[in-house]
């Protein structure tokens, strides 16, 4: 699953599709603490508005989870991608079961709103240790990735 995310955000990426400006859509995101222990989770909230003049389609807020589209990324002080440790079928299972694409009209807000673990995370194979990382928002249109600046999360 997150094979198939990392591929679909990779190529997206390459082809130069990714950002927040200029664009239809507007993201930011809301962390509901500024740090949390190794045991608890972290809230994570992301608006999406699409200030464009015509509708943009993008997935839905349940096409996000950790087996879909995670809606954050997770970096280590020295920008080292952190993954969440769950076990999710194969890409197969993300094309079966993909929300289908909804059109986000002019003016309208999708929330999306995910929980971190930090118990539940890895950094290059090994449980993370305590510390700062970085979180930086992640939304899916049907033609591209929408990001936020990424924010700082002190683990302890």
């Amino acid at each position: 699953m997150k094979t198939a995310l990392g591929i679909l955000t990779a190529a997206t990426l390459l082809a130069g599709c990714s950002g927040t400006e200029p664009g239809p859509l507007r993201i930011t995101m809301s962390l509901d603490k500024p740090a949390v222990a190794m045991d608890d989770s972290l809230r994570i909230v992301l608006r999406v508005v699409n200030a464009s003049a015509q509708p943009v389609m993008v997935y839905p807020s349940s096409a996000y989870g950790p087996c879909m589209y995670s809606g954050f990324e997770l970096f280590d002080r020295e920008w080292r991608p952190a993954h969440e440790g769950y076990v999710c079928l194969g890409t197969t299972t993300f094309i079966v079961f993909m929300p289908e694409p909804v059109a986000l009209n002019p003016g309208e807000t999708m929330e999306i709103t995910r929980w971190w673990r930090p118990e539940h995370t890895f950094v290059e194979g090994q449980p993370i240790e305590p510390g700062l990382y970085y979180i930086p928002g992640a939304a899916a249109a049907v033609d591209r990735t929408f990001q936020t600046p990424p924010r700082e999360i002190f683990v302890g």
